[in-house]
């Protein structure tokens, strides 16, 4: 998890999904009150892993019709939630070095 980058205190999980959900909005440190802004290759990587790759995965399950539909749409869902709660970990915020009160 990415900290802060004036007094490196560590950013909470639930603030940068909550980040994420809010249209990328800005974290600002709970110590100093850094205000942090999400990368632009993060923007990207958050894109794929939220949005690319569960389309990749119902264009894949409709074309082979492998499993149930049930079935399907059950582990889409399971994916979806479970790519959703790592993506905290693999984005990175930059420091505006603006100081909110």
């Amino acid at each position: 998890m990415q900290e802060c980058t004036q007094c490196q205190t560590p950013f909470k999980w639930s603030t940068v999904y909550k980040s994420l959900w809010f249209a990328y909005s800005p974290i600002h440190c709970n110590n100093c009150g850094t205000k942090h802004t999400i990368t632009f290759t993060s923007r990207i990587i958050a894109t794929i892993m939220l949005v690319v790759l569960p389309l990749l995965w119902i264009n894949f399950s409709l074309n082979k019709m492998t499993f149930d539909a049930t079935i399907s749409i059950s582990i889409f869902i399971l994916l979806y939630i479970l790519v959703s709660l790592f993506s905290p970990f693999f984005v990175h915020y930059k420091s505006s070095y603006l100081k909110e009160s």
